[in-house]
């Protein structure tokens, strides 16, 4: 694994690999990283699991408690952003800053490693590393090109700390305070046009294509996608319950597909899953959210699904619940209306990791606001 000497993060790789099967676990590819289909829920990290992770950070990263400080204050609360393939992402005040896999070391995120990543002075002075000779020093103050080893063009601009000569000396502490890097805000500006009037805007405006259209695009794109076969996979293989006849599906908490495309994404997968479990009747298929609007209401009824918030089952018959990224009260309101021996067990979640709300929040408040949640959430897998 390369190593950035340079940055003061100087015991991180910047590429990274899984290191249990020494897979990457981040790399370009046609199928890239998509937030609406790849995150599985947002949940807040306790007190006590936050204080782990930050021990954890210092031991591994080897930086001092106030470089912790500044990328992540303490008095800022960490979220758990869950992925699949057991990939987690922490973030402060919604800006990635750690990522882990299963439970291996912690990573800092490439846009926050840019954002703290000065050069310190060990790694200007080791072997690939360069300052100019002593007839060509630079006092502090200098405003510098950045270069990485073995590249030809610059990835960054910063400011001398310090002489170059002091560096050599010293050798320790930050030597050029990195300005601007590569990727970062003002790199994404490859140009600037002059801004177009409200008038020229408006009338350049093109026509949204018909809501039904963008949602059959984004069932093909899911249907190709490797990841939507393996949930395939998983959620038929999960419904073991023995069904005579397609079982009864209750999406709750959907957002209104006209208005979102990450709604849409979740209604053409909605729509995937009807047709894996033959639902050839489509009024056995609700749907709620008092988001919904008038277009979205009028594409439900195109499909032939009904709009009703009830989420009662009707007697002991093979139900499915489709939840992505709902409140806990939701999923609580579920399983109590479910929350007996016959029903629970033909009762198909598709929702949060609901253990996620047991390791994340106080027991207390579970066996006041969610007591269900608390007594399945270390047994149910979907």
């Amino acid at each position: 694994m390369t190593k950035i000497k340079n940055f003061s993060f100087n015991n991180v790789p910047l590429y990274v690999h899984d290191h249990k099967y020494q897979q990457p676990l981040l790399r370009c590819s046609k199928s890239s990283f998509q937030p609406s289909t790849d995150i599985a829920g947002q949940t807040p990290v306790k007190s006590s699991v936050q204080r782990s992770i930050r021990a954890s950070v210092l031991s591994q990263w080897k930086i001092e408690p106030e470089t912790l400080e500044a990328i992540w204050p303490k008095k800022e609360g960490l979220v758990h952003v869950k992925c699949r393939e057991h990939l987690s992402i922490y973030t402060v005040k919604g800006e990635p800053i750690l990522f882990q896999h299963f439970d291996g070391p912690f990573y800092p995120t490439l846009r926050m490693l840019h954002k703290c990543a000065h050069m310190m002075c060990p790694g200007l002075t080791s072997k690939g590393g360069h300052l100019p000779p002593p007839e060509e020093a630079l006092p502090p103050g200098t405003p510098v090109a950045i270069f990485a080893e073995g590249k030809e063009h610059a990835v960054g601009v910063g400011i001398t700390k310090m002489g170059t000569e002091e560096m050599r000396k010293v050798n320790k502490d930050i030597g050029v305070e990195t300005v601007t890097y590569l990727g970062d805000d003002l790199w994404a500006y490859a140009e600037f046009s002059a801004p177009v009037s409200r008038k020229k805007r408006k009338g350049k405006q093109q026509p949204r294509p018909p809501l039904s259209t963008l949602v059959e695009q984004c069932r093909k794109e899911l249907q190709e996608n490797d990841w939507y076969k393996q949930c395939e996979e998983i959620i038929l293989k999960s419904i073991r319950f023995d069904m005579k006849e397609p079982p009864r599906i209750v999406c709750l908490g959907l957002g209104s597909p006209s208005s979102s495309s990450i709604s849409r994404a979740q209604y053409a997968f909605l729509l995937n899953l009807a047709e894996s479990v033959c639902l050839s009747t489509p009024s056995r298929l609700s749907l709620y959210d008092p988001v919904f609007t008038d277009e979205d209401g009028r594409l439900f009824e195109e499909h032939g699904f009904s709009v009703s918030p009830d989420l009662r089952p009707t007697g002991t018959e093979p139900i499915i619940y489709f939840m992505p990224h709902c409140d806990m009260e939701l999923y609580e309101a579920v399983l109590e209306a479910n929350w007996s021996e016959p029903q629970i067990r033909t009762l198909g979640l598709i929702a949060n990791r609901l253990e996620d709300y047991v390791d994340n929040k106080p027991a207390r408040e579970l066996h006041t606001k969610a007591p269900r949640i608390l007594s399945i959430g270390k047994r149910l897998r979907i």
